[in-house]
């Protein structure tokens, strides 16, 4: 599962109990989502997030990200890593989001992606994502496409490109209903979500996606300006992974 680099990708926020959200407002579905929901965030926001794929013993995976937003701009920073022995994924991200006008929101995300194996050295590679947002009363659509410059390592292996459709919708306040159909390599697949505020400090979240088949369910809870993000992700081969974030927020 881990042999091709960068294939192990961690949806923070309300995605990943959700699986889905590349149309969904939280800010921190633009690292994997959509680009463009970097306009989704507060006045300034940061967080971090952590887990363990699969349970594996001695792989880790981690990622520290802060945006900033005024009006109709906004701009962040982030830094993930996945490591086990003597190997090494890192994922430096600018990320830039603008409103041209009312309800239409664009993302573009920057990288530098470097995979360290040890005595064999570096390789350091640019990537390029461009996202898009539109929203018309309570349905909200988006479209991104991520690694879109196809980025190829000195040893010839690359990137694949990954394209994303998906769709929101929130027909009470207190519930938002996600559809995301991704493009990956010549592979096709498809997730579904849901997320239910129970009550107002506390969220609750259940999805599910397909090729591969994985089951997700999570919550989140705001305690001030603090917010707590736990998911649980279920593969029926490789079985669970627990992935445990924090944000804060600024208005």
């Amino acid at each position: 599962m881990l042999a091709t680099a960068f294939e192990f990708l961690v949806p923070t926020g309300n995605a990943g109990g959700m699986i889905a959200g590349g149309a969904v407002a939280d800010w921190q579905n633009l690292f994997l989502q959509n680009p463009a929901l970097i306009m989704e965030a507060e006045r300034f926001q940061a967080g971090l997030a952590y887990s363990r794929p699969y349970g594996l013993d001695c792989v880790d995976w981690g990622r520290i990200c802060a945006v900033v937003r005024k009006e109709r701009w906004g701009s962040g920073v982030g830094f993930g890593s996945l490591s086990f022995g003597n190997y090494r994924e890192s994922d430096l991200q600018l990320n830039f989001g603008v409103e041209p006008i009312k309800q239409v929101k664009a993302g573009l995300g920057m990288h530098l992606m470097a995979v360290d194996i040890g005595r064999y050295g570096v390789d350091v590679v640019p990537a390029f994502d461009l996202g898009f947002a539109w929203q018309a009363g309570v349905f909200r659509l988006g479209a991104a496409g991520f690694r879109t410059n196809l980025p190829r390592f000195r040893n010839g292996d690359e990137l694949p490109g990954r394209f994303v459709l998906a769709g929101a919708m929130r027909p009470v306040e207190t519930l938002v209903l996600a559809l995301d159909l991704s493009r990956e390599g010549g592979k096709e697949s498809a997730a579904f979500g849901m997320d239910f505020r129970l009550v107002p400090p506390l969220e609750l979240r259940i999805g599910v996606g397909y090729e591969p088949l994985l089951y997700a369910a999570g919550f989140g809870i705001r305690v001030g300006v603090f917010k707590i993000d736990y998911a649980y992700r279920f593969h029926p081969q490789l079985k669970e992974t627990h992935i445990f974030g924090m944000q804060a927020a600024w208005h």
